[in-house]
């Protein structure tokens, strides 16, 4: 099992990393290999021809299987549709045999050999179109931030395994690593806004959890501060 981990996607607006990485990787992976999207992979958009598009032809034949947490932009009234089931320990749902969505705050167990690769998810973040809806949701979602049972529900699962993990993967980052690493909204120069509540258990989760690396995408950066890791365009192997 080999395990890789990049940022947004947004569709087709930020595809040409993993078509770069399917192109170079097709012959080495298997579905027993897995990529990390950490956000805004945007292909359930319309619940209609757009997302069957990109189920079928664009990720239809990926080399390996998609693991997706997701972001703000994603219609989520279009992913409650698909079905919940058990998968590695936690809760997925399957949008195909190939795309398996990681829910929020469940951990799974990836198994490696004779070892296995524990990674937590955390999806969610605060829109940065919110404010400019029409009101026929084509902009942002209300399902956008984790609820107060999805918070609960990631607490109660980090107890239950003593608050460690080897890999956290979410949307948005905890807020004192986006100002110790200054990571600045591209288009207005300051640190983008969050939702308070999700900065705070964001932050909270900073610093009692134990883990190896910390994955997030939002930012539409490459930067790594410590063992926090903002991904854009890089794509990352994990061991």
């Amino acid at each position: 099992m080999r395990l890789f981990v990049t940022g947004d996607v947004h569709a087709n607006h930020d595809y040409d990393k993993l078509k770069k990485f399917r192109h170079q990787k097709k012959a080495e992976l298997t579905l027993d290999d897995y990529i990390v999207i950490c956000g805004d992979f945007g292909i359930l958009w319309d619940g209609d021809r757009h997302d069957k598009y990109f189920k079928e032809k664009v990720y239809g034949d990926f080399p390996c299987t998609i693991l997706w947490v997701d972001g703000n932009h994603e219609n989520f009234d279009a992913l409650a549709t698909y079905p919940i089931e058990e998968w590695n320990g936690g809760k997925v749902r399957r949008i195909t045999d190939r795309i398996l969505h990681l829910m929020r705050g469940e951990i799974f167990t990836l198994p490696k050999g004779e070892e296995s690769i524990k990674i937590f998810a955390l999806g969610g973040a605060m829109s940065t179109d919110r404010g400019y809806d029409t009101g026929n949701n084509r902009g942002w979602w209300p399902q956008e931030l984790p609820s107060e049972d999805e918070i609960k529900n990631a607490i109660n699962n980090l107890v239950a395994h003593k608050e460690t993990v080897d890999y956290v993967f979410t949307h948005d980052a905890p807020p004192n690593v986006l100002h110790e690493a200054n990571i600045l909204d591209p288009r207005t120069g300051e640190i983008r806004r969050s939702d308070p509540t999700l900065s705070s258990v964001l932050g909270s989760l900073s610093r009692v959890l134990n883990f190896k690396g910390w994955y997030f995408g939002h930012h539409h950066r490459d930067l790594s501060h410590g063992k926090f890791h903002c991904l854009y365009q890089t794509i990352v192997e994990l061991t």
